[in-house]
């Protein structure tokens, strides 16, 4: 993972290269090649979460305090959320990139 400044928006903007995905926070954008991914807005979250806790696994616990705060969310919900997540990446479970 890359953390680069944003050409348009110079470094106000976060813009991380993820193996082959471009994530923009500012636009709240996700670019594979030149062809953008929609996520809706709690996926993208999730992703960002994700992103900034990496290396390390975040819990049940950390994620529902980055994507939800101060709602009441199970683990399931965030299971089914990146469930979602992987699916619009295109990314497997089994063999995850």
């Amino acid at each position: 993972m890359t953390r680069t400044p944003n050409e348009m928006h110079g470094f106000d903007s976060e813009v991380f290269l993820v193996g082959d995905l471009r994530v923009d926070i500012g636009q709240q954008r996700v670019m594979r090649s030149a062809t953008e991914i929609a996520l809706p807005n709690l996926s993208f979250q999730l992703l960002v979460a994700l992103i900034r806790g990496a290396p390390n696994v975040l819990s049940h616990d950390a994620l529902i305090a980055r994507v939800w705060p101060g709602l009441v969310v199970s683990p399931e919900t965030v299971n089914k959320r990146a469930i979602l997540l992987r699916e619009a990446l295109g990314d497997d479970a089994k063999e995850p990139r």
